[in-house]
């Protein structure tokens, strides 16, 4: 796997942009884009967010969690009638999935069953079962560029051990939320993506869910 210093440059180079305009874009010196690019400076995931915007990649990409640059309004998983896909599957909010996950009483929600264009090769190679998975739409802008509001959103409820970069759903307070897990200082927090709204620890008032397995939109 690519360091993200590396795959920020070969986006950057795949888009003929120069340091000096991303560090423009996303409001930094264009020795701190040197810096990154060389492996001798970290970046922030607010920076990080803006240099996806800035280079039309998802910020997975740039993390090395997907070797598909594209983002997720364009990104999804495999769908068609040559590998199969399933039956008609339950979808809920994000608050919903959350309780599930956690094995608490659902709100009653009136959401139809719908039918999602998953690939079930696609899901065998990730030994995903539906069973132990939610379907939820993202609700807002948190996460913006990586999931745009109303993406539908994969989530599997055995991976609720935390893993930098990775993304999860998390009931917090009387809702839910999603989040870019990050320790620092020893703790774990759940950042967004967008700037503009808050990191949000990981603890009693806010537990894991599940992760974000695969997000896209509808086929």
């Amino acid at each position: 796997m690519l360091p993200v210093g590396e795959r920020i440059r070969e986006a950057r180079l795949a888009r003929n942009a120069s340091q000096a305009k991303v560090a423009a874009e996303i409001g930094v010196t264009r020795q701190m884009v040197t810096g990154v690019e060389g492996g001798n400076a970290g970046i922030s995931v607010e920076a990080l967010a803006g240099v996806a915007r800035a280079l039309d990649v998802s910020a997975d990409y740039l993390l090395g969690l997907t070797d598909d640059p594209a983002p997720a309004a364009r990104r999804r998983p495999p769908c068609g009638e040559e590998t199969g896909v399933t039956d008609a599957v339950q979808p809920r909010s994000l608050e919903a999935a959350a309780r599930r996950g956690l094995g608490e009483p659902e709100p009653p929600e009136p959401l139809a069953p719908v039918r999602v264009p998953l690939a079930r090769d696609w899901l065998a190679r990730r030994d995903l079962a539906l069973e132990r998975c939610s379907l939820a739409r993202m609700d807002g802008r948190r996460m913006e560029p990586a999931i745009e509001d109303g993406a539908w959103m994969l989530v599997d409820h055995r991976q609720r051990d935390p893993a930098p970069g990775g993304v999860y759903l998390a009931l917090a307070g009387d809702g839910a939320l999603v989040g870019r897990a990050a320790l620092f200082r020893g703790r774990w927090f759940l950042r967004p993506d967008s700037p503009g709204f808050s990191d949000s620890p990981l603890g009693a008032g806010c537990r894991l869910a599940g992760r974000v397995v695969a997000f896209w939109r509808a086929c």
